[in-house]
C-alpha cells in the first residue's frame, strides 16, 4: 500500500481517540521526513489494529546496562495482541512515534491487563525518553501492529519452531517462546531458541529463558556472545554458526519446521540463506528487522 494512503488510514482509525491530535501530529511529522527514516514510514506496509489505548507505566527496570524494561497497564479492555507483534508508542511531548516489540505473551494482557516492552538506549527521541525520563505513573498511548507473529489455529502446535535472535531482536521471540509454553499442554513439538548478543550482560531474559528450557524437555535455548567470552559453559563464544543451525534443523524434517528470525539485516540475510540451504521453504521462514 502506498505510504500516503496507509498513513491516511491510520488517521481515520484514530478519530475517536483522546490522543488523536498527538497521533495526527506525529504522522504529519513522518510525512515531512525522508521516506524510510521513521518507524511509521518503515512499517507503512504492515497491518495495524484499529484499537488505540492509553496506558500507564507501572514498572521501570534495568534489563541490561543498555536496555530498560517497562510494564504498561492497558486501559482499553478490548485491546489485544499476538505473540511477536509490536506497538506504535506515542509519548506526550515527543513528536516521533516509537515502535517497540512486545516481549510478554498475550496471556499476560488477558489475565493482568498488562504488557511488557524492552527498549534499548539510543538518541531516537522516544527511546531516549524511555531510557532517561520514563517513570512509574507516566502515560503513553499504544497501538498494536505487525505481521510477524505466532498464532496457531485453536492454539494447536503443529510445526517444530526455530527462533533465532540477535541483540534486542530477542523481544518478539521471547513473547513467542512464552506463548508456546502457555499453550503447549501435552504437545511434543520442538522449540529451539538461538540467541546471540555482544556480551553476557546484554543477553536480556537469560535467566527466564533458561527457566523455560529447564521446565520443558521439548524446549532448548542456545546462547552466544560475540564480543566478550563468558565463563559459563552454557554461553558459547562467537556468532551463531552454520553448523549449529544445521544441527538444530537436523532434529526434525525441514517441511515440519517454521523459523522466526529477528535482528540486524545482515544476520537475517545470512541465517535465511543457511535455513534455505537446510531445506526450509522460504514460506516457512519469517523475519522482522529492527533498525
Amino acid at each position: 500500500m502506498h505510504l500516503w494512503r496507509h498513513l491516511n488510514r491510520i488517521r481515520i482509525g484514530c478519530n475517536k481517540s483522546p490522543f488523536r491530535k498527538l497521533w495526527t501530529c506525529s504522522v504529519k511529522m513522518s510525512e515531512n521526513n525522508k521516506v524510510g527514516t521513521t518507524h511509521l514510514e518503515r512499517t507503512a506496509h504492515n497491518s495495524r489494529n484499529e484499537e488505540l489505548s492509553t496506558a500507564t507505566v507501572t514498572s521501570v527496570r534495568n534489563e541490561s546496562p543498555t536496555v530498560k524494561g517497562l510494564t504498561l497497564t492497558i486501559h482499553n479492555k478490548s485491546f489485544k495482541h499476538k505473540a511477536g507483534q509490536w506497538v506504535d508508542t506515542i509519548i506526550p511531548g515527543i513528536e516521533r512515534v516509537g515502535g517497540y516489540s512486545i516481549c510478554s505473551p498475550p496471556c499476560k494482557l488477558v489475565q493482568e491487563g498488562k504488557l511488557d516492552l524492552a527498549v534499548k538506549c539510543s538518541d531516537h527521541p522516544p527511546s531516549a525518553w524511555v531510557y532517561h525520563k520514563c517513570k512509574v505513573g507516566d502515560e503513553v498511548s499504544v497501538r498494536v501492529g505487525g505481521d510477524f507473529y505466532y498464532d496457531p489455529i485453536d492454539d494447536i502446535l503443529l510445526d517444530d519452531i526455530i527462533l533465532i535472535a540477535g541483540g534486542v531482536g530477542i523481544n518478539p521471540l521471547y513473547s513467542i517462546i512464552q506463548h508456546i509454553k502457555h499453550i503447549r499442554r501435552t504437545s511434543t513439538v520442538l522449540t529451539t531458541l538461538l540467541y546471540s548478543a555482544k556480551t553476557e550482560s546484554e543477553l536480556i531474559f537469560k535467566k527466564e529463558l533458561e527457566d523455560i528450557c529447564s521446565s520443558c524437555q521439548y524446549t532448548d535455548v542456545l546462547l552466544n556472545t560475540t564480543q566478550t567470552q563468558s565463563d559459563k559453559q552454557s554461553v558459547k563464544f562467537g556468532r551463531i554458526s552454520e553448523d549449529t543451525i544445521h544441527r538444530v534443523v537436523g532434529k526434525s524434517k525441514p517441511d515440519k519446521i517454521t523459523a522466526f528470525i529477528c535482528g540486524p539485516l545482515s544476520m537475517i540475510e545470512d541465517v535465511t540463506c543457511i535455513l534455505q540451504n537446510c531445506g526450509l521453504d522460504s514460506s516457512k521462514i519469517r523475519f522482522e528487522k529492527w533498525w
